[in-house]
């Protein structure tokens, strides 16, 4: 189960999400590990020859809601969720942030520097205080590291 994600951006705002009784809960979560190879053709015949093949990146995609108590007070997490992942400092860094996720029932909670991919915080008309959100990550690592230990987690 997925516990607390925080994100934690450059100038270090933090911004957390699924928390118990919180404004962004995550109703789906999903990261996958890009596989990276380079087939060579093989001259005068038919395919390819065998190469060595590595882990990319890793593409870290969730979705949820935003829950306010009024329009102005939406229009306010609305933009603090926003700014979180788009406000950078200059000069850029090679990261957008940190994000560090609890695993519910692992030992430690991990994280993994991340750039913005994408985000999508449409608006609907479920109502004045709702809506839902879409944010991509890219972590350059193919696994999270250990907020404590360092220990590399391929999959949890």
């Amino acid at each position: 189960m997925l516990g607390n994600v925080v994100f934690t951006n450059e100038w270090g705002n933090t911004i957390t999400f699924n928390a118990d009784g919180g404004v962004y809960p995550i109703t789906s979560w999903d990261y996958e590990i890009q596989q990276r190879f380079e087939p060579e053709p093989r001259s005068a015949y038919d395919g390819t020859w065998a190469t060595y093949d590595y882990d990319g990146g890793m593409q870290i995609s969730f979705e949820g809601a935003i829950l306010a108590s009024s329009s102005s007070d939406y229009t306010t997490k609305r933009n603090d969720l926003a700014t979180a992942f788009r406000d950078r400092p200059s000069p850029r860094l090679r990261r957008t942030g940190i994000l560090v996720v609890d695993f519910t029932g692992t030992t430690e909670n991990v994280k993994a520097d991340v750039s913005l991919m994408s985000i999508s915080i449409p608006r609907n008309g479920a109502g004045n205080a709702y809506s839902e959100f879409r944010i991509e990550l890219f972590s350059n690592l193919p696994y999270w590291v250990g907020v404590t230990s360092s220990d590399v987690y391929f999959d949890i």
